[in-house]
């Protein structure tokens, strides 16, 4: 049997182990699962389009407010670190580029490595700071009366920010985050009315933001 000073000793460390879970932020963050998912609807102010094959065009005319659907699936690690990945989508038709109907498409998977860390003891708020690399598909369409040609490429970039969750329950939360992304995609093609090779870069290098609601289990 333990000596009195023995199960004194159990008991402060016991005390200590007790009192750690239950004013830490962790705490309540702990009985959580290790996986998130996440549903956001983003906005980027503008991405660049420029014809390379042709000077007038290589000004990189612009296309304005962008919204892109996101999904994310993260793990966790431990309570502060996780691994994420993002799967987004945009399409964006502007009638001014190049004097006729430009669209462009663009298909993104990013991995990020993610700091999750609460701002308060009951662990409703919580800081985020991620980073990681990014992979782009994306596709430029010009459509006028005579023709509708496209290009296409992929590129690989990279991407992170900073953000805040806030849970509503157990469970659910609302997630926001500022990002940066630097995505220069040059995508090529042959037109309808040319048998040269096209090439037309697609830049999505920028901030943005992005808006949704998670789920964590």
């Amino acid at each position: 049997m333990p000596s009195l000073i023995e199960e004194q000793k159990l008991k402060a460390v016991s005390l200590l182990i007790i009192c750690f879970f239950t004013i830490s932020p962790l705490g309540e963050a702990s009985e959580r699962g290790k996986f998130f998912l996440t549903c956001k609807v983003g906005y980027k102010p503008t991405a660049t389009v420029g014809d390379l094959n042709n000077p007038v065009y290589a000004s990189q005319p612009e296309l304005y407010d962008l919204l892109p659907l996101e999904f994310s699936a993260a793990y966790f690690w431990s309570e502060l670190f996780n691994t994420q990945l993002k799967l987004s989508y945009l399409s964006k038709t502007d009638k001014s580029l190049f004097r006729q109907k430009t669209t462009i498409k663009n298909l993104g998977l990013s991995i990020h490595a993610s700091l999750y860390w609460p701002l308060t003891d009951s662990g409703d708020w919580i800081l985020t700071l991620f980073g990681g690399l990014t992979f782009g598909w994306g596709e430029v369409k010009y459509s006028t009366r005579s023709s509708s040609d496209q290009t296409r490429g992929e590129a690989f970039g990279l991407s992170g920010g900073f953000g805040f969750d806030y849970y509503l329950s157990g469970h659910l939360f609302l997630s926001s985050n500022f990002n940066y992304t630097v995505l220069n995609i040059p995508t090529e093609g042959h037109f309808d009315t040319s048998a040269a090779l096209t090439k037309v870069d697609l830049d999505l290098t920028g901030p943005g933001l992005d808006l949704g609601l998670g789920w964590r289990f």
